[in-house]
């Protein structure tokens, strides 16, 4: 029980923001007491039920019992009141507030409509109508288009009754296009394990494309070209093409535009999901450019600035643009909002951040950060090396060689990283010539490796922030 109290309080934070206890909603509905016990859930002070009870009752031999039941129940049911009506903060992402207000508008209109509320009901579902442009919202829209037809009917309006069963027709008929569209997107997007998980995705990426070209012989709306560009922008990371994620956003755009419905939000998907195409297919110098552009539209106060933020700091690093990375990140560490995002936000940060520093020979760097971001264990054994490198400590430089060989030797994913191989068979030769790269050059078997990584100008997997080349031409630059 204490677990669904937990979900409710942190869905209200994301909701109403860190004050949501302070709005209108929340301080008519709860009093002193559900206060005391919503600090309890949200300071973590309590692990479990019975450990919550003595808390809530201080004072007596409290048990996880009927009375404590019935109190998280009714704490419950009021937190649900307020999550109905509690006003939407401004840092939530643009499109979960527009499918939150749409389902509350439903809600209403569902109300109204049960108990003979007709002139009221139409406004509620006209105005719901208007903010499904969310294709998770597709099949509501035959409900709208419904409900209004028995509205009419219900005023005796027989020739409005059937246009808007008409409308209801055509949106069901989009509605199945639209199904059909997500299915294949989540087919592909499912995470593979096993040799026949990868062949049955090719199958449904085949399917895709099928299904894409044969969407593209009629028009579309803006809802089917969103969810069309899902499909397609899935595709163009698995298979590289980044023509077909480019084409069906350019086609959802304009249709978007011819339903003026192409606004700010709108504008920030569509050059987020260009930044994330061109950042999956190596095109960083133009990833650059449209993640400066959903920079720009973002509110810095918002979870997607600091998103958008990180992806050019990525792309920043990964086309060796170093100190423009670290001037990055640099402003991002600097935003008062910087704690308030979750942890595994700020650990991808804080490691793009130490890269950048690395890289530059910063001297504010200290072992310590690299505390602080244990979860990357290839990339700390990356940079503890870069570090010991640049500050010219030889033994230490060996011992971190040793380390980052055993990491990747130790794993059977990052043995099968080729360029990542060659990576630490290129370290361990520098030891062995008294960390000279010229006479370790006097070796063929040396050679051969390092004519090998130039070749490997990008890495096949996600294994370390910056490729192994970008790694050796770093460790190599002062010697």
């Amino acid at each position: 029980m204490l677990s669904h109290l937990k979900e409710y309080c942190d869905s209200l934070v994301m909701l109403g923001g860190k004050r949501w206890r302070l709005t209108e909603p929340a301080v008519s509905i709860l009093d002193t007491f559900d206060l005391k016990a919503i600090r309890l859930v949200q300071g973590n002070k309590a692990n479990n039920d019975e450990y919550f009870a003595r808390k809530l009752y201080p004072n007596e031999d409290a048990v996880v019992d009927v009375r404590y039941r019935r109190y998280v129940l009714r704490l419950t049911n009021k937190l649900l009141q307020i999550m109905q009506t509690c006003p939407i903060a401004d840092t939530m992402d643009a499109r979960k507030a527009i499918s939150i207000r749409c389902m509350r508008l439903l809600s209403s209109a569902e109300v109204l409509l049960r108990t003979q509320g007709y002139k009221a009901t139409r406004l509620e579902l006209l105005e719901a109508r208007s903010k499904m442009i969310i294709p998770e919202l597709a099949w509501f829209e035959p409900k709208v288009f419904f409900a209004l037809a028995h509205s009419e009917h219900n005023n005796r309006q027989r020739s409005a009754a059937i246009a808007l069963l008409q409308e209801f027709k055509e949106s069901c008929a989009q509605a199945t296009i639209v199904s059909e569209l997500l299915y294949y997107w989540l087919q592909i997007a499912l995470r593979v394990r096993y040799k026949s998980d990868i062949e049955y995705r090719d199958r449904m990426i085949l399917a895709g494309k099928q299904l894409l070209a044969n969407t593209a012989r009629k028009p579309i709306s803006g809802v089917i070209g969103i969810a069309a560009s899902r499909l397609a922008t899935s595709i163009s990371t698995l298979t590289h093409d980044a023509k077909i994620g480019l084409r069906w956003l350019e086609r959802t755009r304009q249709a978007l535009k011819q339903e003026s419905l192409f606004d700010t939000t709108s504008l920030l998907e569509y050059h987020t999901q260009r930044a994330f195409i061109f950042r999956i297919n190596h095109d960083y110098f133009n990833g650059v450019v449209d993640a400066r552009k959903a920079i720009a539209l973002s509110s810095p106060e918002s979870s997607a600035w600091f998103s958008n933020m990180n992806t050019l700091v990525l792309m920043q690093l990964q086309s060796s643009q170093y100190q423009a990375a670290l001037q990055t990140s640099n402003r991002i560490v600097s935003r008062p909002e910087f704690r308030k995002q979750p942890v595994t936000r700020r650990e991808l940060i804080a490691i793009h951040a130490l890269y950048a520093k690395v890289i530059t020979g910063c001297k504010d760097v200290t072992l310590t950060m690299f505390k602080d971001v244990t979860d990357y264990t290839v990339d700390v054994a990356v940079l503890r090396l870069l570090f010991h490198a640049e500050m010219n400590n030889a033994t230490k430089v060996q011992d971190s060689i040793v380390s980052l060989a055993r990491v990747i030797d130790r794993s059977r994913k990052l043995r099968s990283d080729r360029p990542l191989w060659l990576l630490t068979r290129l370290l361990r030769f520098m030891p062995k010539h008294a960390m000279d790269l010229r006479e370790c050059r006097t070796t063929s078997q040396f050679c051969k490796y390092e004519s090998e990584i130039k070749r490997t100008r990008f890495m096949p997997s996600d294994n370390t922030v910056i490729s192994p080349l970008a790694i050796w031409k770093a460790f190599i630059t002062n010697r």
